[in-house]
């Protein structure tokens, strides 16, 4: 089992436990049938997933790291740099390019449409960390392999680098009442659940920030961050598909990338 299959499994029971414990929103507080249901298929959708990436993408990335080796291709092994250097640049170039996916994926019509199907769970908690469209998982693994390649990364330097961020999704996904001392102090090195929680908001101005999945930084530099410390009122969700129909299983597949292209509720004034 790979590492980052354990430490996500590790961590994301945590994170249910806290969130029973000490909820950020209320959400489910009196319906845990309506919680399990939710729960259960975000789950299913990130297993399903990982399922998927396995069978297609486990013997090309092999086949990938092969030849770059053997052509001395990506910009580590140009350079021919040494392993305790390598491994940091190759989290921060890594990380870099996840910022420009995901923001990419706001952007684009037809990326947006697989996209909103993440953006659409109203109750978020830290399952939302692994509720995304299949379409948008393939496309993003096509796309990894590709920098991979590029920057002259290894196999295990990507699958440290997923062990590392996947925690971290997992935890600014969650619904815990974290204190905001605490999340002020994290936010200096990674993205936090307060952060988070703006770019999951309604307002199309708040869902396009904040794009940032490990390191904060980019948002910092690029003009993306936008906080609020009113976090609390924060209302979660895309407003054209609350209804039932699109949080099904069969909603999040089918209908969401298939619904007209909604509105997105213009950019607020602010």
């Amino acid at each position: 089992m790979e590492p980052k299959t354990v430490i996500g499994g590790l961590v994301l029971v945590s994170l249910w436990l806290s969130e029973t414990w000490l909820p950020f929103y209320a959400q489910f507080r009196n319906d845990r049938s309506a919680r399990i249901r939710h729960d259960a298929r975000n789950l299913f959708i990130g297993i399903f997933n990982s399922g998927i990436v396995a069978v297609l993408f486990s013997g090309f990335a092999v086949v990938a790291e092969t030849w770059g080796d053997s052509n001395g291709y990506g910009l580590l092994r140009s350079y021919s740099v040494p392993r305790g250097v390598a491994i940091p640049v190759a989290i921060v170039l890594f990380d870099f390019w996840m910022y420009v996916w995901h923001r990419v994926n706001h952007a684009i019509p037809i990326l947006w449409r697989f996209h909103r199907v993440h953006h659409a769970d109203a109750n978020m908690d830290a399952t939302t960390g692994v509720r995304f469209h299949t379409v948008e998982v393939v496309l993003s693994y096509v796309t990894k392999i590709a920098v991979m390649q590029l920057v002259g990364m290894s196999i295990w330097q990507l699958a440290l680098y997923e062990a590392i961020v996947l925690p971290v999704v997992l935890v600014h996904h969650s619904n815990v009442a974290l204190p905001r001392w605490i999340d002020r102090g994290l936010l200096f090195l990674i993205v936090t659940p307060a952060m988070h929680r703006v770019h999951h908001s309604r307002l199309r101005a708040e869902t396009d920030s904040n794009y940032g999945s490990l390191f904060p930084y980019w948002d910092y530099a690029l003009g993306s961050l936008r906080l609020r410390e009113d976090v609390g009122a924060v209302q979660i969700g895309l407003d054209e598909f609350d209804a039932d129909d699109y949080q099904s299983l069969a909603g999040m597949i089918l209908r969401t990338p298939r619904s007209p292209e909604p509105s997105r509720l213009p950019r607020d004034p602010t």
